[in-house]
């Protein structure tokens, strides 16, 4: 019979693991969404047309550029720092995750949530 304490840590990881997987699939369709509309986030003040949407591996993110024949002025933006906060966030809670997590025993429940009684 686990103890209370580890029923309610087993708890708090299955609670963290479905946070951190929705965050994950977040990060996921955030890419995939700018991947598919550039034109949503490559406009800018001063251009007459949309930018061009690029991807840069170091730093993580999208890059817009602009040229003087595209849009009237030379000009680049991105990647900002947030996809790297993101992407360290990601890995160090996910490292966190894999390092803490419940013993087998608690894992292989049906639910942490359940009523402590006697399974024969």
């Amino acid at each position: 019979m686990p103890s209370p304490q580890r029923t309610w840590a087993g708890g708090l990881w299955w609670a963290m693991l479905a946070l951190w997987l929705v965050l994950l699939l977040a990060g996921i369709g955030f890419v995939a969404l700018t991947a598919a509309f550039p034109g949503q986030t490559c406009y800018r003040d001063g251009a007459s047309s949309q930018g061009t949407l690029s991807w840069s591996v170091l730093p993580p993110g999208y890059v817009c550029t602009w040229t003087k024949d595209q849009g009237g002025l030379d000009a680049k933006q991105g990647p900002g720092s947030l996809p790297t906060i993101y992407l360290a966030t990601m890995a160090g809670t996910g490292l966190a995750l894999v390092r803490w997590r419940p013993a087998r025993s608690e894992r292989l429940r049906a639910s942490v949530f359940e009523a402590e009684t006697d399974r024969a």
